[in-house]
């Protein structure tokens, strides 16, 4: 049986590799109950080291650093496309409408229209 800090260590391993785990594959991977992961679980949220999820665990992303570069990197991908959508999208805005936006690279392709 492999010792409890081995094991937060592995689960957080783990975690990091895949974003999202689940108590049931843990529990089998490990070899120990539901409830000793979920504990583990408890623990490692607690110690903000991932955050727990229904049914599991899943990775914490530094917003912070996250956002900055994976912004970046989106801004720079797909192009046409997001230009496409944003002209296709201006042929259903009318005077007074109010657009909220969810997705912010592609309000950059918006700025020609």
């Amino acid at each position: 049986m492999m010792h409890i800090r081995s094991r937060h260590q592995h689960i957080l391993e783990r975690v990091n590799e895949v974003s999202v785990c689940s108590v049931r594959d843990m529990a089998k991977f490990f070899g120990v109950s539901e409830m000793t992961i979920r504990r583990d679980i408890d623990h490692l949220s607690q110690s903000k080291l991932l955050m727990k999820v229904k049914g599991g665990a899943q990775k914490i992303i530094n917003s912070a650093n996250f956002h900055e570069e994976h912004l970046q990197n989106r801004l720079k991908t797909n192009i046409p496309n997001k230009r496409a959508l944003a002209a296709k999208a201006v042929e259903f805005i009318r005077p007074n409408d109010v657009i909220f936006w969810m997705a912010v690279p592609q309000l950059f392709a918006w700025h020609k229209y």
